[in-house]
């Protein structure tokens, strides 16, 4: 069987770009899984106080997951991984800024 090179290289590189999607979906998924874990077990949250978790990958950090829990649909909560603990860093209105919001689900700051 006789492939020609350009070919070959472009079966390689749609190869490489289906695995590095692959694995970042699944990285995503997990870190989600992780997150609902900690809120579910460490936090004692139900799968019915939360309305939504995702995974982004951005800057800093490098990926972050942000959860909408339902008695409060215009406040999102960001949680990464670090050392193998999960921990909430961060919180932000769904849209704009207010300074003046007051959110319901704070994580006490850890040192």
């Amino acid at each position: 069987m006789n492939i020609s090179k350009p070919k070959l290289v472009l079966s390689l590189l749609i190869t490489l770009v289906a695995l590095v999607s692959l694995y970042l979906w699944n990285y995503q998924r997990t870190m989600e899984l992780k997150v609902e874990a900690y809120l579910l077990s460490s936090k004692k949250y139900s799968h019915e106080d939360i309305q939504q978790i995702d995974t982004h990958f951005g800057k800093a950090p490098l990926v972050s997951t942000e959860v909408i829990f339902k008695n409060e649909p215009l406040a999102r909560y960001f949680y990464k991984e670090e050392n193998g603990q999960i921990y909430q860093y961060s919180s932000a209105p769904v849209k704009g800024v207010d300074p003046d919001f007051t959110y319901r689900h704070l994580d006490p700051i850890s040192p």
